[in-house]
């Protein structure tokens, strides 16, 4: 499998050492190739994307996937971690996450 390119890139382009596969990486290979591939199956250059996993205050877990290229974020939720995880590898393979520009952020006084 091989990531490929979104219509709403904004040319943005990095190298970063490619990460090694692992248990993890056959168990969620579209996550895997999102945070640790450096290049689009059209051979064209990719910024790998990451994630922030964090504590929901009402309960739950939640993350954050962060497309570097295109400046977007998306957002999953779930009660376990073996959950969120299938929950973003589905929507990451069928293209159903909803990316969004990140809000602005506000200054404290």
């Amino acid at each position: 499998m091989a990531i490929k390119k979104r219509a709403e890139l904004t040319g943005q382009t990095g190298t970063a050492a490619e990460i090694q596969p692992c248990g993890w990486a056959m168990e969620h290979p579209a996550l895997y190739e999102f945070v640790a591939l450096t290049t689009y199956e059209d051979g064209s250059p990719r910024t790998p994307g990451s994630f922030t996993i964090f504590q929901k205050t009402e309960g739950g877990i939640g993350i954050c996937i962060s497309d570097k290229d295109t400046g977007e974020v998306a957002f999953a939720v779930a009660d376990c971690f073996t959950t969120l995880f299938e929950v973003v590898e589905r929507k990451l393979t069928v293209g159903t996450l909803d990316w969004r520009k990140p809000n602005a952020t506000k200054k404290r006084k």
